[in-house]
């Protein structure tokens, strides 16, 4: 009865960790995606936009739903005083609600990823 009890805790630990892994995945790829979106619509260098020193916060943001959990993603900007004239530094953050009420690994996630970006 023990190992059958002691079987089960484990299936159900590793359940909610295959979960939690593929909540992460997800959210890196729809991180990667809203990195690349708008790192190919950046403006051309003649733009004022390469000239601002500062910026909306979070520049843009928005949300998408997959397999039934909404990630929010939001794309931050600043100037980057130490780096050449026109160079930003972009931090694109995804977070969701992860995990079932009330099991591990339940809560609220996040992952981001900072790039400097400069005129090309």
């Amino acid at each position: 009865m023990v190992l059958v009890l002691l079987v089960m805790a484990l299936a159900l630990a590793a359940s909610n960790a295959n979960q939690k892994g593929s909540d992460s995945l997800t959210a890196n790829g729809v991180l990667q995606g809203k990195l690349e979106e708008f790192i190919y619509s950046l403006p051309p260098s003649t733009d004022s936009f390469w000239t601002q020193t500062s910026f909306a916060s979070p520049y843009q943001q928005d949300s998408q739903v997959l397999s039934g959990t909404q990630y929010f993603r939001a794309i931050y900007l600043s100037d980057s005083p130490a780096a050449a004239g026109g160079t930003k530094v972009l931090t694109a953050r995804v977070s969701w609600q992860g995990g079932t009420q009330g099991r591990m690994g339940q809560g609220s996630q996040t992952t981001s990823v900072t790039r400097l970006i400069y005129a090309r």
